[in-house]
């Protein structure tokens, strides 16, 4: 994880985004502007997930959403991010069609102005890359997250966000740990019940792959529980507690169009976002 905090320029916070078209896309940082904000903190790299603005827990956010929270910040005014890194961006982005750029300029008697098309000076760049032409996500393979630094490529990181089929189900006990941030991993809502979406720091769920499903909890059946419910009963364990989980390995790939995410932290200045 990567935390961070930078001063908004006339010409912005110096990087431009790619992403969020859907609510099942991330939101990535595609450029690092030389000479801008984020260049002159060097903690920023392309690639990197955002997964949390001042307190706001984002994944999920479609791409307007974040473009309006940056928008939102005033000149000289600080925003922080918890960003995630080791995913890689999408391929071929820069020939990317039908993509777009919003700018936006500061402020304007407290609110933002929206163009489109060329960049106006003193604008802040936020580029806008939708799904192809047949519907698939941007992000077209996504590692597990398991990383202690730059993630390594594994076979079962290597399958398309967007593809679908049958894989051999499991059932599997995975033992975790909570940190001090939480367990490292962030669910979404699905038929099946709470999936994995993305592992966000796996030295806590080393065993936890993307897609797992979550169907006990420390013997406790979560299969039939609300996606609130399961974040609740997550969030109740103390840091350090040693927590088994019981999961669902393959089987059917399920359709992502409407799907909502949770950040677990506890103890931790960031505040929770959850989705409805």
């Amino acid at each position: 994880m990567v935390h961070t905090a930078l001063r908004k320029s006339n010409l912005g916070f110096g990087f431009t985004i790619i992403g969020g078209d859907r609510s099942d896309e991330f939101l990535q940082v595609k450029n690092v502007l030389k000479d801008g904000p984020a260049a002159q903190d060097t903690k920023i790299a392309s690639g990197d997930v955002i997964v949390d603005i001042n307190g706001t827990c984002v994944l999920g956010k479609t791409h307007a959403d974040v473009v309006q929270m940056f928008q939102s910040i005033a000149v000289n005014q600080y925003v922080d991010m918890v960003l995630c890194r080791g995913y890689p961006l999408p391929e071929d982005t820069g020939s990317e069609p039908s993509s777009d750029i919003v700018t936006a300029t500061p402020l304007i008697n407290g609110q933002p102005m929206l163009t489109k098309g060329e960049p106006m000076h003193g604008s802040q760049e936020l580029q806008f890359i939708p799904s192809d032409q047949n519907g698939r996500p941007v992000i077209k393979a996504l590692p597990n997250g398991r990383f202690n630094g730059p993630l390594a490529e594994h076979p079962e990181n290597r399958s398309s966000m967007a593809s679908t089929g049958l894989l051999q189900p499991e059932l599997v006990t995975v033992p975790l740990v909570k940190g001090p941030n939480g367990f490292g991993f962030a669910i979404a809502d699905s038929p099946l019940g709470q999936k994995v979406k993305m592992i966000l720091d796996g030295q806590w769920c080393s065993g936890l792959l993307k897609g797992d499903v979550l169907k006990e909890i420390s013997r406790q059946n979560v299969q039939t529980l609300t996606h609130s419910q399961v974040v609740d009963i997550l969030k109740e364990f103390p840091v350090g507690s040693e927590v088994s989980v019981l999961v669902l390995r393959g089987g059917e790939l399920i359709d992502k169009k409407h799907i909502f995410y949770s950040f677990y932290k506890i103890n931790n200045p960031l505040k929770e976002a959850r989705r409805a």
